[in-house]
């Protein structure tokens, strides 16, 4: 009686530790989702990078005065270069922001621990009154 009572208590604490720690997971959600954005911002510079490289061969084949030449595609690299900053920066945000649900999840973890310890003693008992 007293045994199934205390081991009753502490399955109970084991769901609340295991509820807290779905909650905790479920905060994830959103800062995972929020890597997506600028991640996707990166396709289009890095695609715009294509053509001022496509446009580099002309002038290497053309040999006239391919120093000069390559001038104009390489300044025109600087724009889609420049333009990766912005998403790569921007991923910074949403990185950061994964730590305070990550960091959550250390306290119903702890939780899950100590009910799970909390176990042992009723779990003994009923052992003893089995026996």
């Amino acid at each position: 009686g007293q045994a199934l009572n205390g081991l009753g208590q502490a399955l109970n604490g084991l769901g609340q530790a295991l509820n807290g720690l779905g909650q905790a997971l479920n905060g994830l959600g959103n800062p995972i989702n929020a890597l997506g954005n600028p991640i996707n911002a990166l396709g289009e510079p890095i695609n715009a990078l294509g053509n001022p490289i496509n446009a580099l061969g002309e002038p290497i084949n053309a040999l006239g005065n391919p120093i000069n030449a390559l001038g104009e595609p390489i300044n025109a690299l600087g724009n889609p270069i420049n333009a990766l900053g912005n998403p790569i920066n921007a991923l910074g945000e949403p990185i950061n922001a994964l730590g305070n649900p990550i960091n959550a999840l250390g306290n119903p973890i702890n939780a899950l621990g100590e009910a799970i310890n909390a176990l042992g003693n009723p779990i003994n008992a009923l052992g003893k009154e089995i026996c």
